[in-house]
């Protein structure tokens, strides 16, 4: 019995001693944790700090900058395939230019890169096409629009009119007085002239007269496009009225059919 109890206390013991020696292991490496917890906080506020500070100084403003960029160019390459490649060669550069101009103006770079495409892509690639656009800038800050929207109103009217013969300068300020004159916008205008403009021009009447009429129709309470729409029914009427309609018309001299000069065209 004597001799059991001994070997339970050695037992005991050597099973203390050996707990011991695990509790200062386990206390040795609670230390060692403890210590390198604080180290990794540390290096973590350095590190937070460190990209703090080149979101700040550095990062935010390069990638916005590699942004704004690669949508420049993306809608520059857009424009170039447009063009042939001697046009390429001698347009490229003032393209460039044009583009960084509008943007510098105010204008989004979507709406200028748009707007660059619509522009050649109606005008094709040459001097006249550059001066629309110059024009466009000027009637879309005028008439507080989008770049796009004038250039598209400005092509409309110069198509239908002869864009060999036609001044982007003498169409802008049509629209602009006409923005004027009655209850409409640059906008609203540039957005619904093309619906008429080619009708018109087949019957003889001047984008002058046509810009003003849809202007002057507005102050009687139609809207723009409204205005378009009736110009272009009543426009379509006499050029080909119905047998009765001709000879009322007739009756009182007005005018109907084709012009003369476009019948002999």
């Amino acid at each position: 019995m004597a001799f059991s109890t001994s070997v339970t206390i050695f037992g005991i013991d050597r099973f203390s001693e050996a707990a011991k020696k695990i509790q200062g292991s386990l206390s040795g490496l609670s230390t060692k944790m403890q210590s390198l917890n604080k180290k990794a906080a540390h290096f973590g506020k350095q590190a937070k700090a460190f990209g703090s500070y080149i979101s700040t100084r550095i990062g935010i403003p390069t990638l916005a900058a590699v942004a704004t960029f690669g949508k420049m160019e993306k809608g520059l390459t857009n424009v170039l395939t447009l063009l042939s490649k001697e046009e390429i060669l001698v347009y490229k550069d003032r393209l460039r230019k044009i583009q960084d101009g509008a943007i510098g103006l105010g204008f989004s770079i979507e709406d200028t890169n748009k707007a660059m495409f619509d522009n050649i892509s109606a005008l094709q690639m040459n001097e006249s096409a550059i001066q629309a656009f110059e024009m466009a800038q000027k009637l879309a800050i005028g008439g507080v629009t989008e770049i796009s929207t004038t250039v598209s109103g400005l092509a409309a009217v110069m198509n239908s009119y002869g864009k060999e013969t036609t001044s982007a300068s003498e169409v802008a300020n049509a629209f602009f007085s006409a923005q004027r004159a009655g209850m409409t916008t640059v906008e609203k205008l540039a957005l619904n002239v093309g619906t008429v403009a080619p009708i018109a021009k087949q019957a003889g009447i001047g984008f002058k007269e046509l810009l003003a009429t849809m202007s002057q129709l507005t102050l009687g309470g139609l809207s723009t496009d409204m205005a378009a729409t009736a110009l272009r029914g009543a426009i379509s009427g006499l050029l080909k009225p119905a047998d009765q309609a001709a000879k009322v018309l007739k009756y009182f001299n007005v005018p109907v059919g084709l012009p003369s000069y476009a019948l002999k065209g």
